[in-house]
C-alpha cells in the first residue's frame, strides 16, 4: 500500500467521552499505523470533509453506526470494519433476529430497524472485516450470513510498555506490600468484581481494582468495597506507567465478566508477566492454548476461586508469560491491517 493513504478512523460520536478497551484499541491502531507512513486519524464529521479520504475504517457494527456506513456508501468510499461482534450470536438467534425484523419494520411503518438490520447493514457494506479472533468470525459467519471469504482474523495488539514492567512504582506510590489480585475494567455487574472480591478474600489475598465508575453504578461499587479486602484505584490511563505496574505486581489478574469478545486487559496482563483467570464466555482465541491463561464460569465464587489458586504461589515465570503474547505487539498488528487496506485500494 502505498505511503500516505489517507484512513478515516470512525465510531460512535459519544466513544472517547469514556475510556475502555475499545478506545484503547482505536489509539493504538492509529499510533501503529502513523509509524508505518499512513496518514490515519480519528474522523471528524463537523470540520473534516469525507471525500478527503481515501478508505474509512468503522470500529464496532453496533450504536447506530449503520448510518456511518450508509453515507460512506452513498459516496463511493471504500469501508472497512471492526466488527465487534458479541460471541452470543448464532445461528439459532440470527434466525430469530431476521424473523423479528421483518416484524418490527413493517409494524413501525418502515420507519424502524432493529439492532440487527443495523448491524448486518454495516457487515455487508464493508469490503473488508477484521475479527479479532475464529470465535468472532464464527459469530459473525453464522449470526449474520456472512461470506467467510471477506473476514480476515487480526487480534487486538498490546504496548511495548507492558513488556519488562515491576512492580515497585505500584507498590510504593498506593502502600500496597501484600500479595493481591488485579482487575482492571469498568465497574460495572457486567464486569463482575464483585465475584473477583469475594474470591480473593477466601484465598486471604487483597483485591486492587482500577477503572472508571459511573454515577449510576456507585452503588454497585460500594458493594464491592464492603466485601472488605478491596483498594479502589479508579482509572488509570493505558500508558500510566503506573498501570504497568500495576498489572506486574499482581499474583493473578481476574476478569469475570458475563461475556467479552477480546479484551486488551488480558493481553496487557500476559504481557506484563501475570496470569490471567478470565470469563469461559469470551470469542478469544488469540490466548486459548495459552499455559497462563484459564477460563471460568463467572457466576461461580467456586470456580473463579479455584482458577485463582492455581496460580497464586506458583512462582509462575513472567518472562515465559510476556513471551507467550510477544506476538501480538501493535507493530505486527499494523502489518496486518495494512495488508487487507492495500487489497481493497487496489
Amino acid at each position: 500500500m502505498e505511503v500516505g493513504v489517507k484512513v478515516g478512523i470512525i465510531s460512535y460520536p459519544m466513544l472517547f467521552q469514556r475510556s475502555g478497551g475499545l478506545q484503547i484499541q482505536i489509539k493504538n491502531t492509529i499510533s501503529a499505523l502513523r509509524q508505518k507512513g499512513v496518514d490515519a486519524s480519528i474522523f471528524d464529521p463537523n470540520i473534516d470533509v469525507a471525500n478527503d479520504f481515501d478508505i474509512f475504517h468503522l470500529f464496532s457494527v453496533a450504536n447506530g453506526n449503520y448510518k456511518i456506513a450508509e453515507y460512506i456508501d452513498s459516496i463511493n468510499k471504500p469501508l472497512v470494519c471492526s466488527p465487534l461482534v458479541p460471541p452470543y450470536w448464532d445461528s439459532f438467534l440470527g434466525i430469530k433476529a431476521r424473523l423479528l425484523e421483518r416484524i418490527v419494520f413493517p409494524l413501525c411503518k418502515y420507519a424502524i430497524h432493529t439492532e440487527y438490520y443495523q448491524m448486518e447493514y454495516c457487515l455487508k457494506k464493508a469490503k473488508a472485516l477484521f475479527a479479532l479472533s475464529e470465535n468472532e468470525k464464527k459469530s459473525i459467519v453464522r449470526g449474520f450470513c456472512i461470506s467467510e471469504s471477506k473476514i480476515i482474523t487480526v487480534p487486538n495488539g498490546v504496548s511495548d510498555i507492558f513488556f519488562g514492567a515491576n512492580d515497585f512504582l505500584f507498590r510504593e506510590h498506593y502502600g500496597i506490600a501484600k500479595p493481591y489480585v488485579l482487575q482492571v475494567s469498568s465497574i460495572t455487574p457486567h464486569k463482575n468484581p464483585l465475584a473477583t472480591a469475594k474470591a480473593a478474600r477466601e484465598l486471604g489475598l487483597e483485591f486492587v481494582l482500577v477503572g472508571h465508575v459511573s454515577p449510576h453504578d456507585r452503588g454497585y461499587l460500594d458493594k464491592v468495597l464492603d466485601i472488605g479486602n478491596v483498594h479502589y484505584i479508579g482509572p488509570l490511563d493505558n500508558v500510566d506507567p503506573l498501570l504497568s505496574s500495576a498489572y506486574a505486581g499482581a499474583e493473578v489478574f481476574c476478569l469475570p465478566s458475563v461475556a467479552e469478545v477480546s479484551p486488551l486487559v488480558t493481553i496487557e496482563a500476559l504481557a506484563s508477566g501475570t496470569p490471567v483467570v478470565m470469563t469461559r464466555n469470551n470469542s478469544m482465541d488469540s490466548v486459548s492454548d495459552n499455559e497462563f491463561v484459564f477460563e471460568v464460569n463467572p457466576e461461580s465464587i467456586d470456580d473463579i476461586r479455584l482458577a485463582m489458586g492455581r496460580f497464586v504461589g506458583l512462582n509462575v515465570d513472567s518472562h515465559q508469560c510476556a513471551c507467550s503474547v510477544k506476538h501480538l505487539k501493535w507493530n505486527n498488528v499494523a502489518d496486518l491491517i495494512l495488508q487487507v487496506y492495500g487489497k481493497v485500494l487496489s
